[in-house]
């Protein structure tokens, strides 16, 4: 069953990128180089806007 949230592979995604880059012939970025660039880019957004995968409390009390 396909996920109701996703609308491209990652595959998709890499040539999407390097369309956008001038390069859909990827000769200029290779197909592994295109991937981190993608995973990099989400673990940067994933940090600047908080959003995570579930919930987490913190205690701050001290131990005793």
């Amino acid at each position: 069953m396909p996920n109701p949230f996703s609308y491209l592979t990652f595959g998709q995604a890499k040539t999407e990128v390097a369309v956008r880059l001038g390069d859909p012939n990827m000769t200029r970025w290779i197909n592994a180089e295109l991937g981190l660039y993608i995973i990099e880019s989400l673990r940067v957004f994933n940090a600047l806007t908080a959003f995570w995968a579930t919930p987490f409390t913190i205690d701050l009390e001290p131990p005793f």
